[in-house]
């Protein structure tokens, strides 16, 4: 019988803090990530003659990253003797709108106030239907999709014209309602109010949509597989004495296959091969590091600050980089343009940041203190 098979067993899961080495590689590879993508839509946004294909690659650890992390919080949770789904998903929205709302207002009046263009695909990218549609995350929602055939773009809401990275958040956060409901209503046995059902029956299209297809060619499926090394590594590989040898004999073998895998079928990381070849060489380098002395304080720091700043940096930049485009274009120095961009996207997100963004735990505070019931509601 596995420890998780019995409600009671949950509670008596351990569930190790990741040492400071380990914590600071997750934030180093979540900048990386966010910095991976921010090269990618530049070289093409700017046409340089380098181009950086790096763009899946940064979504796909952005969403490992966030499945390994999501499980291993979510296992903490069920030590506590409250209520869990509540708590989860207030967390979880103040996490991602604390700053997404005001970073869509502010990309809402560039697109009105400056000419951008139109950079988004097919669909209602502009306007109030367009706002309300990110806004609700129902941006390349599947029914939407589907209608698209039978009576054009009229229902299909699309990400808000320059800020095309905004496909990832609703799949991103309806992935985290399927999983709290199943995580903690079907498996822990708590009782989910109507509200956490009607959210469930939104989010399971998307999940199941963008498991087999979507833009990203499977993106919750790639995020099920951080969660699964997430549960793998709280439940077994963390307890090892021998965490450090493992993870070179993973971390050798996982990069071994990925280095072949990428010279034989292309460095597409859509492919399935490639995604789990790069979360072992990932939960390697955890292993690795969890299970040595602490490194120097300064790296840690400098790891921190940079990934304190990427999701903002993510939801930012591809605005930043077409605005500009815009103003440069023709000027003396449009041809330091791409540079200015890059710095430009920096210099924004983290001014940004610290408007908003930092401030997302005071927001889940408030939230629950204000729309929480108390007490548990667990079923026996």
């Amino acid at each position: 019988m596995s420890a998780l098979s019995k409600t009671s067993d949950y509670h008596l899961v351990k569930t190790p803090a990741l040492n400071l080495n380990a914590t600071a590689f997750l934030d180093l590879v979540r900048a990386i990530a966010a910095n991976f993508v921010l090269l990618d839509h530049g070289t093409a946004i700017f046409k340089t003659d380098i181009s950086i294909h790096t763009g899946s690659l940064g979504v796909c650890l952005f969403f490992i990253l966030s499945g390994f992390l999501i499980m291993q919080s979510s296992l903490l949770r069920l030590r506590r003797s409250e209520p869990h789904f509540g708590p989860y998903m207030i967390d979880r929205i103040a996490r991602i709108f604390t700053a997404y709302v005001p970073i869509l207002i502010i990309v809402a009046v560039v697109n009105a106030s400056v000419d951008l263009g139109s950079w988004s695909q097919a669909g209602v990218s502009v306007g109030p239907a367009a706002f309300v549609g990110n806004l609700l995350m129902l941006q390349d929602y599947p029914i939407f999709q589907a209608a698209q055939r039978l009576i054009g773009n009229t229902l299909y809401i699309r990400p808000y014209n320059a800020a095309e990275p905004f496909w990832t958040i609703p799949i991103e956060f309806w992935t985290y309602v399927v999983f709290g409901l199943a995580f903690f209503g079907l498996i822990a046995r708590e009782r989910i109010g109507f509200i956490g059902l009607l959210a469930g029956l939104i989010a399971l299209p998307v999940v199941v949509w963008n498991a087999v297809a979507g833009g990203g060619n499977g993106l919750t499926l790639v995020w099920m597989i951080g969660a699964t090394g997430g549960y793998v590594w709280v439940s077994a590989w963390h307890h090892s004495t021998h965490r450090r040898d493992i993870g070179f004999v993973v971390g050798a073998v996982a990069a071994a296959c990925l280095l072949g895998r990428g010279m034989k079928f292309g460095w597409n990381f859509q492919d399935f091969g490639l995604v789990l070849c790069l979360t072992l060489l990932v939960f390697a380098s955890i292993s690795i590091l969890d299970d040595m002395p602490s490194l120097p304080a300064w790296p840690r720091r400098a790891a921190m600050l940079l990934a304190s700043y990427s999701y903002t940096l993510y939801l930012v930049h591809n605005t930043v980089l077409i605005l500009i485009l815009r103003l440069t274009a023709g000027g003396a120095v449009e041809r330091f343009a791409f540079p200015i961009a890059l710095l430009a996207a920096h210099v924004v997100a983290i001014f940004l940041y610290l408007l908003f963004e930092r401030h997302y735990r005071h927001v889940g505070a408030w939230l629950k203190r204000n729309f929480m019931q108390s007490g548990p509601r667990v079923a026996r």
